[in-house]
């Protein structure tokens, strides 16, 4: 017999916490869950490193506090997918950068016929990296795989 005492309170197995969307912040659904998907999609699309990352900041341009999206590639050239009101259903814009200068292009992103409506976080962030994806095609930002 063992002369170690019991505790009163029995061994729970530690489970790991899920954030419900609710309870995410804009930044963490951008970082968690957009992010990922993006970035697979960039590197199944092109074979250059380009850099991305989720920001909070003012939009390019315009200088109007939001969070964004922002990539960077190898040469300097950038764009950023800007989420004006902090929401996937809110405007949303584009903005392109061409290396070694500043942003000059700003256009709407997925307004009007092309509303994020889904609830599921992994849906929403398909469309908005497929639709990334094809307007860096239409650049020819993206060398075809």
């Amino acid at each position: 017999m063992s002369n170690v005492p019991k505790s009163d309170s029995a061994a729970k197995p530690i489970q790991k916490q899920n954030l419900v969307n609710e309870e995410k912040s804009f930044f963490d659904l951008l970082t968690i869950d957009y992010l990922p998907i993006l970035e697979n999609s960039l590197k199944e699309s092109t074979t250059e490193d380009i850099r991305i990352l989720a920001q909070e900041g003012k939009m390019p341009i315009l200088n109007i506090p939001c969070t964004m999206l922002f990539g960077e590639f190898p040469d300097s050239r950038r764009f950023w997918i800007c989420f004006i009101d902090n929401t996937t259903k809110g405007a949303k814009v584009f903005v392109l950068a061409n290396a070694g200068s500043e942003p000059s292009l700003v256009e709407p992103f997925l307004n009007g016929d092309g509303t994020i409506t889904t609830p599921r976080p992994e849906a929403s962030a398909t469309t908005v990296s497929a639709r990334a994806i094809q307007r860096l095609k239409n650049q020819q930002w993206l060398s075809v795989n």
